[in-house]
């Protein structure tokens, strides 16, 4: 990654956060139109992603709990989707 292209996408994504009042997942995807509208390239802008704060917790976690919590999650949705 390019220290300067990072720079410029984190400006421009705390721009938007701050002055615009956008939440931070839109922030960041405007911040990444903003940066292919002139010309960066994807390669740039395209690896970072938002992560709340749930997921970056699962990361943390061992395998057999991610794993664990990805059933537990799959389940539930089979069941909300059963119920209809």
């Amino acid at each position: 990654m390019s220290d300067d292209k990072t720079r410029v996408l984190m400006v421009l994504f705390y721009r938007n956060v701050f002055e615009r009042k956008l939440t931070k997942s839109e922030a960041l995807r405007q911040a990444q139109i903003e940066m292919a509208d002139q010309g960066i390239e994807p390669y740039y802008w395209a690896p970072f992603v938002r992560m709340s704060t749930a997921e970056s917790r699962l990361l943390e976690r061992s395998r057999a709990e991610r794993e664990e919590w990805l059933c537990y999650s799959v389940q539930r949705v089979s069941n909300v989707l059963a119920a209809k």
